[in-house]
């Protein structure tokens, strides 16, 4: 996330719900207007979450470009990023959800 023009601006969202699962690019205010694109189960398999995780590591310095954040893109962590993916994504697969 990252403040410009006073206004909260999220770059990526995944919400891998089970129903009509969809990610988001560049959203922006309390109403989080952007771009919203369906993900395509046929394309995407079941694992929506370790789609997402790829997807931002594969496509984040074009995705931070897209949304308007190039400067960010040349001096980004990216090797920071991909070990906390990692992490996450194993501690994702370890812990059970409550349903």
């Amino acid at each position: 996330m990252f403040v410009r023009d006073g206004l909260l601006r999220l770059i990526f969202r995944g919400d891998c719900f089970e129903k009509t699962p969809h990610y988001h690019y560049g959203l922006v205010g309390p109403h989080g207007e952007g771009e919203r694109y369906n993900m395509d189960r046929i394309i995407i398999g079941d694992d929506l979450v370790g789609w997402t995780f790829r997807h931002l590591q594969e496509h984040l310095p074009a995705i931070l470009v897209h949304v308007g954040f190039p400067g960010t893109a040349d001096v980004f962590p990216y090797e920071t990023m991909a070990r906390v993916f990692q992490e996450a994504r194993e501690f994702l697969n370890e812990t059970p959800v409550a349903v």
